[in-house]
């Protein structure tokens, strides 16, 4: 996907298209990796498709009305005529990626695209989480970001998720405890006694994912 970075460069495709689907997003946004897959479906004659880069900033995206990403925006004629948030709701994506785009796009497809974005987020996440944890530079905040991620990636499919979070926690406290850099050991410590305080929150986010999972 082609994408630009400023109001100027979008204009010079707005006077060029009749219709033109505007995808914001930036780097390291779970949700714009999950709807690239999406993205990738995406071709036809009656609608371009175009990137809108907010890596460095929101600020020319907020001047638009778009305050975070990932955030998809239809133009016609050079005017906003609709608007959505890709990742919120597979039923509506379909209706506003046919109804108002004109993609012929069966909806299963989009379905399988949407999942599968988001297990190939999940696991980018997993990956990055993996790297600090290891990292000898770490600060407790970052530890206990990275072992969230972990958890969540490990419990994500396990039937009993409370006993799977505490598995997992006395997992992450073991290596957080054990084979630590000498003279940066604090924060691995502090990060290690913090951690099991997050129990609580990590089992309602997977309980709440799992729903999300099985609604029709």
């Amino acid at each position: 996907m082609k994408s630009v970075a400023t109001i100027a460069e979008l204009r010079g495709y707005l006077s060029e298209q009749r219709r033109i689907l505007v995808c914001f997003w930036k780097k390291g946004c779970p949700g714009c990796m999950a709807a690239s897959k999406v993205i990738d479906l995406l071709h036809g004659p009656d609608c371009a498709v175009l990137g809108f880069d907010c890596t460095g900033g929101m600020k020319e995206a907020k001047a638009l009305g778009v305050d975070n990403t990932p955030y998809w925006v239809l133009f016609e004629r050079g005017e906003k005529s609709a608007e959505i948030r890709p990742t919120s709701d597979g039923e509506a994506l379909h209706r506003f990626l046919t109804e108002k785009a004109g993609f012929a796009l069966p909806e299963p497809i989009l379905m399988a695209a949407l999942e599968d974005g988001r297990e190939y987020a999940r696991n980018v996440q997993a990956a990055i989480a993996e790297i600090l944890f290891r990292r000898a530079d770490s600060d407790e905040d970052t530890l206990i970001s990275a072992a969230r991620l972990m958890i969540l990636k490990a419990c994500a499919g396990d039937e009993n998720i409370p006993a799977c979070v505490d598995r997992q926690i006395a997992h992450c406290v073991q290596r957080l405890t054990e084979g630590a850099p000498k003279g940066l050991r604090e924060q691995r410590r502090l990060a290690a006694e913090r951690l099991p305080g997050e129990r609580e929150k990590l089992t309602e986010d997977l309980e709440a994912l799992r729903r999300r999972m099985n609604e029709p």
